[in-house]
């Protein structure tokens, strides 16, 4: 059964709530006190995943650290209560769901959100050509941002480790867009000065340094440009013991050889973009798998190998956790992918057909919607070329081929990619690079973890029922994961008796 509380009533007044920046509850210009430790906590949590639902575990690891209590959800619950209190003048609700808990909030409510919002109007503005509304909404959902790093005022190590830096990274490749915009609208005099801030606040971001160069050079300041490189060189041999990249020696030689627009797109149209970051919410809905997901990832992380990219396959029936294994591992890895992350699902009602997650991923790129190939073969060979000499990762779930793999593979060995199949997709295996981890039924004591995280003491209690609701769903994660919520929700109900309302004999060894 949910459970709501709706703190909204006569006289609620719209509330907004701020995280890019120190964590700011502001009603009608009026500040509302923000709930304090681990009260502020949890609301950044629910807020970052608003809308949806936040496992308990989860919401421990980010209040307590790496010291959370063995069954946090008493303590959880304790100051979801104290945090409804606090927020009851604002109007939100947070809901109690069977796994964790939601909180709903009115649409543009969140600076986060409408930070997202603005981006994507700016970067529908690009690919029409409309280059000054592009960098306008753009800077003004730079805007947004009070302070950086957010959240300054939570204080979780957990939560800044995970979730801070998809943040920054989000912050810094708008600024790198936008500045790409302004250099192609010729305001390179403008931007010298912002640029010198940006290599000096972020010096190993090469992107910056190259901006920084064809501003200088774009406003008459040639020998400037070519001291910034000089700059930038000898940092990066020293602090990093290697050269500069392909950008920045193209800019550099651009320079030298005296090109008049060292920032012009390749076609018409063409904004650059920002890396793609597809990857679905990482949950806690899988327990063990701990040596797939490492096996996965030690692949992912392994140097690149040349000819062709690396290519992971995740095999098994439905119901043992491909999916999840592949999210979890694909998160673990994204940070060696700073191009991006690509993600399409192959399988289930109304999936898209190959040449839809062509244009989708051709899209996510950068190519400009009327510029995307409607045929398989002229797609698949503009992904190849516009994923050559990039860092993708690609997350393929539910592929039901080989050949379905095979048109959506980059065009580079620096790139990879992870697919899930509930088939032995053998002629792919064979391919340079290619490598399977199969998924079968859980080992007893991952099974009765997945029951112990959500039902608690009675895996404890009961553990003979343990045993048998184990046989009876085959000691899939999906399976058990249901059972373990049909228990939770009746509380007091044995499990020997929800086994025999579902007719399972106790002497059964035939899972279902």
């Amino acid at each position: 059964m949910t459970t709501t509380v709706d703190g909204s009533g006569p006289g609620t007044s719209a509330v907004e709530f701020r995280l890019l920046g120190p964590l700011e509850i502001v009603s009608r210009g009026r500040a509302i006190p923000v709930p304090p430790r681990k009260q502020r906590v949890l609301l950044a949590m629910l807020l970052l995943r608003a809308d949806r639902v936040v496992p308990v575990r989860e919401l421990g690891e980010k209040l307590w650290d790496q010291e959370a209590p063995a069954d946090p959800r008493g303590a959880v619950q304790k100051y979801v209560m104290r945090l409804r209190r606090a927020l009851a003048c604002t109007g939100c609700v947070i809901r109690t769901e069977p796994e964790g808990y939601r909180l709903e909030l009115r649409h543009g409510t969140l600076d986060v959100d409408r930070f997202g919002e603005a981006v994507e109007r700016g970067t529908r503005a690009a690919d029409a050509g409309d280059l000054e509304a592009a960098s306008a909404q753009l800077a003004e959902a730079l805007g947004l941002w009070r302070a950086v790093p957010p959240m300054s005022n939570v204080v979780s190590e957990a939560l800044h480790r995970d979730e801070t830096p998809r943040l920054v990274e989000r912050y810094l490749q708008v600024v790198e867009l936008r500045v790409d915009l302004d250099l192609r609208l010729g305001r390179h005099a403008q931007l010298c000065a912002e640029l010198m801030g940006l290599t000096r606040d972020h010096p190993l971001r090469e992107r910056f340094w190259v901006q920084r160069m064809r501003a200088l050079y774009g406003a008459h300041r040639q020998g400037e440009a070519l001291e910034t490189y000089r700059i930038v060189t000898r940092m990066l041999a020293e602090d990093l013991g290697v050269d500069p990249g392909p950008e920045l020696r193209a800019a550099h030689q651009q320079i030298l050889t005296g090109v008049d627009q060292p920032a012009a797109p390749a076609a018409p149209g063409w904004a650059p973009a920002p890396a793609p970051r597809q990857l679905p919410m990482a949950t806690n809905g899988v327990v063990g798998r701990t040596a797939e997901i490492a096996e996965v990832v030690d692949v992912l992380a392994a140097p690149p190998e040349a000819g062709a990219p690396r290519l992971v396959v995740l095999t098994g029936p439905a119901g043992t956790g491909k999916t999840t294994v592949a999210v979890q591992a694909a998160h673990r890895v994204a940070e060696r992918f700073p191009d991006g992350q690509l993600f399409a699902s192959l399988d289930g009602p109304g999936a898209p057909d190959v040449e839809a997650v062509l244009a989708s991923f051709l899209r996510a790129l950068g190519a400009p919607a009327g510029a995307v190939p409607a045929g398989r073969v002229d797609a698949a060979a503009l992904f190849r070329s516009m994923t050559a000499g990039r860092r993708l990762l690609v997350v393929l779930d539910g592929a039901a081929d080989a050949a379905v793999v095979r048109a959506l593979l980059p065009g580079a060995p620096t790139c990879a990619v992870l697919a899930t199949s509930r088939c032995e997709p053998a002629d792919l295996l064979v391919s340079p690079g290619a490598h399977r981890v199969a998924l079968g039924m859980l080992a007893p004591e991952e099974a009765h973890g997945v029951l112990r995280d959500i039902v608690g003491d009675r895996v404890r209690a009961e553990p003979d029922g343990v045993a048998r609701l184990v046989e009876h769903t085959g000691g899939l994660p999906l399976a058990l994961r249901r059972a373990a919520v049909a228990l939770l929700t009746r509380p007091g109900l044995s499990i020997a008796a929800y086994l025999g309302e579902l007719g399972a004999d106790p002497a059964s060894r035939t899972a279902p």
